[in-house]
């Protein structure tokens, strides 16, 4: 979690909210550019994903994307997993994409995201909040349940 976390702060840099924010674009345009990072940065999660794990646990071999792989697909395929394991990818990424704010990195990303931080940064404090319950010891009760 830490190096994916530090994988989408290092993309901040091409944030199109926080430079049209720095130019002082008004408050009614604000949606356009967080819609347009929050899509860049969706588009490259997957592949960065796939990256640090092949990184970690499969001896630092990366494998491209493929551009007539849809989502789930290509995510299956940069892992190195072929069928069924594309159609799992596309079962997991719907069934866990209905999150709105009843977790805690929903709840910290819209929070970071109503201070006025553009996407990356937002994205990158959710999945910091999902990364302090995956860390917590298995002997250890979390207090969240």
């Amino acid at each position: 979690m830490t190096m994916f976390s530090a994988a989408i702060v290092a993309m901040q840099r091409e944030s199109v909210f926080a430079r049209r924010y720095a130019e002082g674009m008004k408050k009614d345009e604000y949606w356009d550019p967080m819609y347009e990072d929050s899509t860049n940065v969706l588009a490259k999660l997957p592949g960065i994903a796939a990256y640090i794990y092949r990184m970690k646990y499969k001896g630092d071999t990366h494998i491209p994307a493929e551009q007539e792989l849809d989502f789930g697909g290509n995510f299956a395929h940069q892992m190195g997993f072929g069928k069924p394991y594309d159609d799992v990818a596309r079962m997991y990424f719907i069934l866990h994409s209905d999150h709105e704010s009843g977790n805690v990195s929903a709840h910290t990303t819209h929070l970071v995201a109503s201070a006025l931080s553009d996407a990356y940064f937002s994205l990158s404090a959710g999945i910091n909040g999902l990364a302090a319950r995956s860390t917590v010891s298995p002997t250890r009760k979390c207090s969240a349940g």
